[in-house]
């Protein structure tokens, strides 16, 4: 995932009792699992959250961190595909909560950042044997990055018991983090190549939009 911030005043002393959640989510950035683009990355090290917001790591160790997995944003080029949700969807990290765009699916408060931030990718499928599907495509793409976010417990397979369980499942995890991460995997039992989805189909399309 791509964190974005154009805020940099989250990591001012205003906001010291949400550093633990921010280090959480450097922490977790700084491991694969989420990149972080920040508009002025070079104002963290002489923030008040480098400063007061940094242990148990030493303050040299923070810093070449951040230098390492910091990045201003180029968002020219950035999109939204719905193949590849653990690489290309994006979240913004901001002081209130906003409507989401195109680009940002999300925007995470810094009070929940680390929260976010360490939550799995769930994916949803009808039973957990079509799992075994989803690892035989990983394997076969050669996609390192996914191999290591299975590898690393950030993707989280759930298999619901049937087509009809998909929606309240989802339901259900929504209702204990409106900003859970979700994924669905559907057969599309489909007898032709263009024939369209069925109305059960489509009803969990509707669902997705703003839970992917």
């Amino acid at each position: 995932m791509r964190i974005v911030c154009d805020e940099m005043e989250i990591f001012s002393s205003r906001y010291s009792k949400y550093f633990s959640q921010l280090q959480k989510m450097f922490i977790r950035s700084a491991e694969g699992q989420h990149d972080l683009y920040l508009s002025n990355p070079e104002k963290i090290s002489s923030s008040d959250f480098f400063s007061q917001g940094v242990a148990p790591m030493q303050k040299e160790e923070w810093k070449e961190l951040i230098q390492r997995i910091a990045y201003a944003p180029d968002k020219k080029n950035w999109s939204i595909d719905p193949h590849s949700v653990t690489e290309t969807i994006h979240a913004r990290l901001s002081i209130t909560d906003q409507e989401t765009d195109d680009l940002c699916r999300w925007h995470i408060l810094p009070g929940e950042a680390g929260k976010w931030a360490e939550m799995p990718l769930k994916i949803l499928m009808e039973n957990q044997r079509d799992w075994s599907v989803i690892q035989c495509a990983i394997c076969v793409y050669e996609r390192k990055r996914i191999k290591k976010a299975l590898d690393s417990g950030w993707i989280e397979p759930q298999g619901c018991g049937g087509i009809d369980e998909i929606r309240p499942t989802l339901k259900k995890i929504m209702g204990t983090f409106s900003k859970s991460r979700c994924a669905v995997f559907v057969d599309s039992d489909k007898e032709k190549s263009d024939a369209s989805m069925n109305e059960k189909q489509i009803k969990i399309k509707n669902a997705l939009p703003r839970s992917l």
